[in-house]
């Protein structure tokens, strides 16, 4: 069963506030990135982690620089289209 939109939230608040306490947040289920990545270029890392992850479900979270310890403004990009 995918996980509830309450359950990737707290996932979610739970890596942000571990990143900004030490920046460590990323593993096998979760990925940080500060700006859109290209899709093309991340295609193969993005289906890499998925199969590694299996059954579990990964968690992309766009918007926070684990290097830096913060949450970033990234760029404007039409979710929609991001990965189509």
């Amino acid at each position: 069963m995918p996980p509830s939109k309450q359950q990737i939230e707290v996932r979610v608040l739970e890596a942000v506030a571990r990143v900004r306490a030490s920046g460590a947040v990323e593993d096998d289920l979760v990925e940080c990135k500060s700006e859109w990545p290209d899709p093309v270029q991340k295609a193969r890392q993005l289906g890499g982690m998925a199969n590694r992850a299996t059954p579990e479900p990964i968690t992309w979270i766009i918007g926070v620089d684990d290097k830096a310890r913060a949450v970033t403004m990234p760029s404007g990009v039409e979710v929609s289209n991001w990965i189509t």
